[in-house]
């Protein structure tokens, strides 16, 4: 894989890499327990990276023998299987892989679910994702100066208020959008993705 060494920062954990990608594919919603077709065809676009971008399981569970169940269950799906072997995985999770439909910072197993989603994820042990106080957002970046390419991972489930008292200023908080504009500023590269 491409992984050079992990950096961390004031609001994100930024993964270097030595080259820039020429193919990134990112996704969201496979149901661990339904056909993923879409891994044929995602497969055959060959890409170097692929972005889950949240709900990659439905797990909706204070369980998390359950979860973790869930986990092993999209782990063993063959086409799961092939894109890990052919691609760098990056994830960060929404609500239902986080652990309950609409969940937030009142969820009272987001540890747990944090613990079973990074070792999913094979997140390493010393990453700052595993023991932050304010979620397991991060940040990776391929490439350098102009030939170079940041993702931008941001959690929106850790701190989240229930959803009856999200305000729009709330659900894209100033600290998001503060910790993002804080990434941004630290490449030149001409090329961001993020999911908000």
């Amino acid at each position: 894989m491409l992984r050079l060494l992990a950096l961390s920062s004031l609001l994100f954990t930024a993964v270097v890499y030595a080259k820039a990608p020429s193919r990134i594919l990112f996704g969201s919603c496979s149901h661990q327990d339904k056909d993923i077709p879409i891994f044929k065809s995602i497969i055959e676009d060959d890409p170097e990276i692929f972005i889950f971008l949240g709900d990659t399981v439905y797990g909706d569970t204070q369980d998390m023998n359950v979860l973790r169940r869930k986990y092993q269950k999209l782990g063993a799906k063959p086409g799961f299987k092939q894109l890990k072997e052919q691609a760098e995985l990056i994830a960060i999770w929404d609500d239902h892989d986080f652990g309950i439909n609409d969940g937030g910072k009142d969820y009272p197993q987001k540890e747990a679910s944090r613990e079973i989603m990074l070792d999913f994820w094979q997140e390493p042990e010393i990453s700052p994702r595993r023991t932050r106080e304010d979620g397991i957002y991060t940040s990776y970046l391929y490439g350098e100066g102009e030939q170079s390419i940041r993702v931008i991972l941001p959690d929106l489930r850790w701190n989240r208020n229930a959803i009856a008292h999200v305000s729009p200023d709330e659900y894209t908080s100033k600290r998001k959008l503060w910790g993002a504009k804080c990434e941004l500023a630290k490449t030149r590269s001409p090329y961001h993705a993020g999911a908000l």
